[in-house]
């Protein structure tokens, strides 16, 4: 009688299977009965090759019911050949993976195969595109190798200054935990350093560990929201070693093959390549003149931070003889900070080569005393590739994702497509439909409006004249009703904010001691009065834009950032979340001023947000989305805040955080005519600027 075995419900049944360099055929159950019929119904998955050359095989039967061919019974038996050196060995480029055998094929023979259709395989590695609570761990298990699954752990240093007041030691004041948050995940699936704004000297490090069988490659994107040390202040010591072994070089240029000799030339600007690391501790080496030099500082209070900055260090580590640990370019040159990143608000890919062995790479984010931005460093993906010889099995593309055949990564649907389900690839929306990166469904395209288009201006000539054009906003997601206007020749220029007048083509600052109004005419200030400078900036335009005034955006942005409409400035529109619309403007206060804006918002405070900083520092708004406060339509409203004299960053950041209101149902978008609008900036003290009136003398 011939057996029976059904296995049409549930998970498809696991067998284990063990193959030896000495061993030819493996069995799957009993050897009873055997069906050709099963063979064809079980695909086989390699785990990891031991050190005696012997693999665990898994052996996934797919569900249905199989008959028995031989001796009567009801347990089956499957034969297969399965060469252990040889799939050991085998070795297997990105887009393709080690397949043991599959449904309908002879099971065991050890073929690379290329990866289906959306899913994709980076030939020997791992890619993480999503990071997880699970994924980073804040406590590690010393006794626990790392694992490829598993090789992160993250850890944080505060300093504590009343330590360092009663010890002098620097080493001593840095204490694991106190007052800092590690690297963790985001609700967005980025890794973060953490928020540790609340700490004047902080060390946040993500650590890695992983062995790899031959020579691989790293990769990985990065941002910083940081404020950056002064280019009269450089920190050469971030910037890697001398490249020479017992060779220093000193703070004005000169290079000594003696520790003394930067003593008298500036101190020590880099460290010699046998010992690369410049220790925080002062006055403690030649001589106790000089920052330690050292292969681990971690006896010499840890490494040498930047003053009066915060950014984003990778170092790549290799225990040997000794532990040497060398920092990574994150940017390529022209730039004059590449390895010691404090502002890089756009997401940048860094990719490098890694030896064969145990490799460690250590995220740091350092920050000694300045506070700007954010204050913070974000991973997005990570990947790497010479941890194993082959991927044994491809990885499903993330959610939005599409990928080809035999594909090595995955991509997002370009724009006017959404990725399609059932057809597993991305699909174009109908013509009178679109969709932006990131989209999940079409979207009727709205009728064109005289709100879709912006007018641009060409400089002014020397007889105060312009032409003048109009062009489409961007995203341009409109069709049908109103056209471009016509171009015009010959327009007047604008008038010149009050402190200005006129010279020919070019708005000038009047003098000091004089001011001006709207009349443009600079006017001397009557005595025992005198003329504060300010900045005004009413006219906002892209292809222009006012000096120390930027923008981006990251994130699923459906513009690049704020949008000069001439009389005003917006976030943008079409974001989906999470994505940050930010505008940013650098001063310079000459004394103690003040700066102040005219503002109007358009949101709902559960998908939007709008906050103003200073210095990283968050200010108190009458109106900011998040909190419910929202401004009546059409109606704008006036903040005013003190800034100290000096070198200042204020931003103002439109957030997305959600692209959906409650019980909207998940194929619905909401909140695209979201936005922030700005009128008017003016700043009053500031190194440049003319006056638009005269004060008392104090």
């Amino acid at each position: 009688m011939d057996g029976r075995l059904r296995t049409s419900m549930g998970p498809p049944l696991l067998l284990l299977l063990l193959a030896s360099v000495h061993q030819e055929s493996l069995f799957v159950g009993a050897t009873k009965c055997f069906s050709p019929q099963l063979e064809r119904n079980i695909s086989f998955v390699a785990g990891k090759c031991s050190a005696n050359g012997t693999r665990t095989v898994v052996g996934r039967i797919l569900p249905g019911s199989y008959t028995c061919k031989g001796p009567s019974g009801n347990e089956l038996s499957v034969l297969s050949r399965i060469q252990s050196a040889a799939i050991c060995n085998a070795s297997c480029k990105a887009g393709e993976f080690l397949s043991l055998g599959g449904a309908g094929e002879a099971a065991g023979r050890g073929q690379c195969k290329k990866c289906p259709q959306n899913t994709f395989s980076v030939g020997g590695g791992r890619t993480i595109s999503l990071w997880t609570g699970k994924l980073v761990q804040s406590d590690w298990d010393i006794e626990k190798l790392p694992s490829e699954e598993s090789p992160f752990y993250s850890l944080c240093y505060g300093f504590n200054a009343t330590r360092f007041e009663q010890s002098g030691i620097i080493g001593e004041a840095w204490q694991r935990g106190y007052n800092c948050e590690p690297w963790m995940p985001t609700a967005d699936g980025k890794a973060s350093s953490g928020n540790n704004r609340q700490t004047s000297k902080v060390r946040s490090e993500l650590h890695m560990k992983l062995r790899f069988t031959t020579k691989g490659k790293l990769w990985f994107t990065f941002r910083v929201d940081a404020d950056a040390a002064t280019e009269e202040e450089p920190c050469p010591w971030l910037e890697g070693d001398t490249g020479l072994e017992d060779t220093w070089q000193c703070g004005d240029g000169t290079y000594g093959n003696s520790s003394f000799d930067c003593n008298f030339h500036g101190g020590r600007a880099k460290c010699p390549r046998n010992f690369p690391e410049m220790c925080a501790q002062p006055n403690l080496c030649a001589g106790g003149l000089a920052f330690c030099c050292s292969i681990d500082c971690s006896t010499f209070g840890g490494p040498r931070l930047c003053p009066g900055s915060g950014g984003l260090q990778v170092l790549v580590c290799r225990d040997e003889r000794v532990r040497t640990c060398k920092p990574v370019p994150l940017r390529p040159l022209p730039f004059h900070s590449r390895f010691y990143v404090s502002s890089e608000m756009q997401w940048r890919w860094v990719e490098f080569d890694v030896p064969a062995g145990w490799v460690e790479v250590v995220f740091n984010y350092m920050r000694d005393g300045a506070v700007a931005g954010q204050d913070e460093a974000m991973l997005g993906e990570l990947g790497w590739v010479g941890t194993k010889t082959a991927d044994l099995e491809c990885s499903a593309c993330p959610a939005g994702k599409q990928s080809v055949e035999g594909a090595a990564r995955c991509s997002s649907c370009g724009r006017d497509e959404i990725f399609d389900k059932d057809s597993a690839s991305c699909q174009a929306c109908a013509s009178n439909f679109y969709a932006l990166p990131g989209f999940d469904k079409c979207l009727l395209r709205p009728t064109c409006s005289m709100a879709d288009y912006v007018a641009k201006f060409s400089e002014c000539d020397e007889g105060g004249k312009r032409n003048k054009w109009f062009e489409w906003l961007e995203p341009k997601i409109c069709e049908g009703g109103v056209h471009l206007p016509p171009a015009h020749n010959g327009v007047n220029c604008a008038p010149c904010p009050s402190g200005k007048y006129r010279d020919g083509k070019i708005c000038r600052d009047c003098p000091p001691g004089h001011f001006s109004e709207e009349d443009m005419v600079c006017k001397v200030c009557p005595a025992g009065h005198f003329a504060p400078r300010e900045r005004v900036i009413s006219e906002f335009r892209e292809e222009d834009m006012e000096a120390g005034l930027s923008t981006g955006c990251v994130g699923l942005c459906g513009s690049k950032g704020w949008r000069g409409r001439v009389d005003f400035i917006d976030s943008g529109v079409d974001h989906l979340a999470p994505a940050e619309s930010w505008l940013q403007l650098d001063l310079n206060m000459s004394d103690r001023g003040s700066i102040e804006f005219v503002y109007g918002l358009n949101c709902n405070p559960k998908l939007s947000s709008f906050m103003l900083t200073v210095d990283g520092k968050r200010k108190q708004l009458q109106a900011t989305c998040a909190n419910g406060s929202t401004t009546e339509q059409g109606k704008r409203l006036r903040e005013k805040f003190p800034i100290r004299s000096g070198v200042h960053k204020v931003r103002w950041t439109f957030r997305r955080v959600s692209s959906q209101l409650p019980g909207s149902g998940s194929s619905n978008l909401d909140g695209f005519d979201d936005q922030a609008q700005i009128f008017e900036i003016l700043v009053v003290n500031t190194e440049t600027g003319g006056a638009s009136k005269c004060l008392p003398c104090p």
